[in-house]
């Protein structure tokens, strides 16, 4: 198991300078899809890098733990939610889904939560695929 604290520390500072999502699915391309060990700070700062972040910046707020306590902050607000496992969602506030689920698993669970709501007056809010799942307003 990889311990992606410092991970979490640069998506933490990378949403300061506006790429915490991309940042995010890099790290997530690494891990999963590249097999890198996203526990590696340079590996951290190869990805950091390459979505327009600064090396030294980067690799500086690494070694000194400056968003230590925002990702620590993060995990205890996911405990008191009672978040067990990842990946975790809450919808609404009311639902939750935790844990790894099939496409199928998932599309199911998000239907589910649409039936309660009432939400069945929004066709485009029943536009689920490959890509995710797509509510409109």
């Amino acid at each position: 198991m990889v311990n992606t604290f410092d991970a979490h520390c640069l998506v933490a500072y990378a949403k300061t300078q506006g790429v915490e999502n991309t940042v995010s699915d890099r790290l997530m391309e690494a891990a999963f899809v590249k097999g890198w060990n996203i526990a590696d700070i340079d590996q951290l700062i190869a990805i950091a890098v390459d979505e327009g972040l600064d090396e030294q910046s980067v690799k500086s707020i690494l070694l000194k733990k400056q968003f230590k306590n925002i990702v620590e902050d993060d995990i205890s607000n996911s405990q008191r939610m009672g978040v067990k496992s990842v990946p975790y969602y809450r919808i609404n506030n009311r639902y939750e889904i935790s844990g790894a689920n099939s496409k199928e698993q998932f599309k199911h669970y998000i239907q589910s939560v649409l039936e309660k709501e009432k939400l069945d007056n929004m066709p485009s809010a029943r536009s689920c695929g490959d890509a995710g799942c797509i509510i409109s307003e």
